[in-house]
């Protein structure tokens, strides 16, 4: 079980270093604030992040997709701390909305004008990135992690881990990430499953773009197309 242990721990940090090599590759990184370039970045991080975890977990660890969080139905106990955490979560994304350097990060698509395409492309592909991202971190290494280690642990490396991830969006991102860490992987213990730190995640990540384009000048919400 420790060998199972040190397996997700060294493939979810390979995995990361192998999808943030190939996202800082120059034919993508020239693209990278476009939407065929964010898009792409993501169908990297679904096919690297979530289908290696996937596949490192079918060869190498003895947990079924139940043991590592993907529990058919959602547990009820996911919706009470999706709500709690949305609270907080809209708080905090008020008050750093109209913030010159959350205009830095968010949105990843610097489209001026935020149509439905862009929105819709926005939108589904954070769901599937977000999904192969939460399956990772808090499936494939959390729960394989609370096999053998201590709950304290088992989050504390998670959050180290997941902070680090963040170090190449900026130090304000990466500490950001710790307290956030902890929450889901709190939330995942409660709930036995991935699924709120999914829909937490993904509500941060759509609500904190959306905030940014109606509060930064250079971008607005409207009908019409947008440039790849």
């Amino acid at each position: 079980m420790a060998l199972s242990v040190a397996i997700a721990i060294a493939a979810t940090i390979v995995l990361y270093l192998v999808f943030y090599a190939l996202t800082a590759l120059p034919a993508l990184e020239r693209r990278r604030n476009t939407i065929a370039g964010v898009l792409a970045k993501r169908a990297l991080g679904v096919v690297i992040l979530g289908g290696g975890a996937a596949l490192a977990a079918w060869l190498f660890l003895p947990f079924s997709p139940a043991q590592l969080g993907v529990v058919v139905p959602v547990p009820p106990t996911t919706w009470a701390w999706v709500a709690a955490a949305s609270v907080v979560i809209v708080i905090g994304c008020l008050l750093t909305a109209h913030k010159p350097e959350n205009f830095d990060v968010y949105p990843e698509m610097r489209v001026p004008l935020w149509g439905v395409g862009p929105v819709a492309a926005n939108f589904v592909s954070c769901l599937l990135y977000m999904l192969a991202y939460e399956f990772l971190f808090r499936g494939f290494l959390f729960f394989a992690c609370l096999a053998i280690m201590p709950a304290w642990l088992a989050i504390a490396v998670n959050a180290a881990l997941y902070a680090l991830a963040h170090v190449p969006k900026g130090r304000r991102e990466a500490l950001g990430s710790i307290p956030l860490g902890v929450v889901v992987c709190l939330a995942s213990i409660e709930t036995g499953a991935i699924w709120a730190a999914f829909l937490i995640h993904v509500i941060m990540s759509q609500l904190n773009d959306y905030l940014a384009v109606r509060g930064n000048p250079a971008m607005r919400f409207g009908f019409g197309g947008a440039t790849p």
